[in-house]
């Protein structure tokens, strides 16, 4: 199998807001988990479907601003992703960039290559073997049907032993595989931060108030899931901005 080359098209920062671009089977997909975790789980999704964009996480989102700030470039950066603490304050852990073409595209070109999200990296590959962390020991790999140069991926489809996997995406994919497994890495401390909160009571799990009530509280007052963290106590600063560095370490360890 060839190995993957990005066609430099710009594809995917040019239309950021990507739910037109999918087929109807994935279109309907999409919908129905998008419903489901705004009425039944204790997780709220901000925008329109139509509207969501680029996922980001904390530390990403200073990081952009200053690099907007620094090219004089208009950056919007919007909540993605957030829970209600028991208290009833949105706490927020994903935000995006809120654009149709991401600003920091300039003739095709990204200008800040060496510091772009992690989502950017691992596109476009959806998943990677994190997920061995949890005691998985086959996983699948979900390509993005959005990008022009993904090839036919039957031979890395479906499910294999975690070496097997890690060993041909990493041939396939290189860095951007590299990057996928940072990226899954990421969400798994988030959620592992999310669930201590739960365990503790201080997330709200009893009374589901409404997507729209949830937006509104939002444009009043939310605190990002690590002031909220830091506002109870529950973590150092330097921990949560050493957390790059940790995901680094262990990605390092899986990927090896």
């Amino acid at each position: 199998m060839e190995n993957f080359n990005c066609a430099m098209c710009g594809k995917c920062c040019r239309v950021l807001r990507n739910f037109s671009e999918l087929g109807e089977e994935e279109k309907a997909l999409r919908k129905k988990d998008y419903q489901n975790t705004n009425e039944k789980t204790i997780f709220y999704i901000l925008p329109e479907i139509e509207k969501t964009s680029l996922a980001l996480f904390e530390f990403e989102v200073e990081r952009l601003k200053q690099l907007a700030k620094e090219k004089n470039i208009v950056l919007k950066i919007a909540p993605l992703k957030g829970v209600l603490s028991s208290s009833g304050t949105p706490v927020i852990f994903n935000w995006m960039l809120d654009h149709d073409s991401c600003p920091f595209l300039e003739n095709n070109r990204c200008l800040i290559y060496e510091d772009r999200p992690l989502v950017c990296r691992s596109f476009p590959l959806y998943t990677s073997v994190a997920s061995a962390l949890e005691g998985e020991k086959k996983i699948m790999i979900f390509p993005s049907n959005l990008c022009p140069s993904m090839k036919a991926t039957s031979e890395i489809s479906g499910q294999m032993t975690i070496d097997e996997y890690s060993k041909k995406l990493g041939e396939v994919y290189g860095d951007i595989f590299s990057d996928s497994v940072k990226f899954d890495l990421t969400n798994f401390f988030i959620e592992k931060y999310i669930e201590a909160l739960m365990q503790m009571g201080l997330i709200n799990m009893t009374s589901k108030i409404s997507k729209d009530e949830f937006v509104n509280r939002c444009q009043k007052s939310s605190l990002s899931l690590f002031e909220f963290m830091l506002q109870k106590r529950l973590a150092r600063k330097e921990e949560l901005e050493d957390l790059p560095n940790r995901v680094q370490t262990i990605a390092n360890e899986i990927i090896k």
